[in-house]
């Protein structure tokens, strides 16, 4: 009776693998579709032709999340946001720090402040009686970033709830 049932649940897996196996279109059944692709375009591993590999620049190589961390204390707040644009002419990076006040408010004074290795946080732009403004950091060979002539910047952060609490319109 096993034996039976055996050959029986063997027959019904042939007919079925048959049926799957004329799904396969026959160009993709032979053994020869079945080898590793080869790129041939140039400068790949499976051509002549020799490439260099892209040089990844140190100004390329700034940190993106720590310069805009969350600051530990509750009057320090981040960018409103903080986006990659269009790296120099060199190739560094750069992004776009923006700072806005919420909707309805404007700052009465809009201050970003940087961090500095080694030395206290100092005031990178000081406005007032504004809504937003956008400054550019750019990543700089020692791996710092700098706005304009200022440098080594490690973090940067505002003071968004101290002064921009303000209802528009501007008087």
């Amino acid at each position: 009776m096993s034996y039976l049932s055996t050959f029986t649940f063997i027959t019904l897996l042939i007919i079925l693998s048959n049926g799957c196996m004329r799904t396969i279109p026959p160009d993709e059944a032979y053994i020869s579709s079945t080898m590793s692709y080869e790129d041939t375009t140039p400068g790949s591993p499976g051509t002549s032709e020799a490439t260099t590999p892209a040089t990844v620049l140190p100004c390329q190589q700034c940190d993106v999340v720590s310069i805009v961390k969350t600051p530990a204390h509750g009057s320090r707040v981040v960018p409103t946001t903080w986006t990659e644009t269009a790296p120099t002419a060199e190739g560094c990076l750069q992004y776009e720090a923006y700072f806005e006040a919420p909707t309805g408010n404007y700052c009465g004074i809009l201050r970003v402040i940087g961090v500095f290795e080694g030395k206290d946080d100092d005031l990178l732009y000081d406005g007032r009686n504004e809504i937003s403004k956008k400054l550019i950091f750019t990543c700089q060979n020692d791996v710092t970033w700098s706005m304009g002539s200022i440098i080594k910047i490690l973090e940067i952060y505002w003071l968004r709830p101290i002064y921009c609490d303000l209802k528009l319109p501007i008087p």
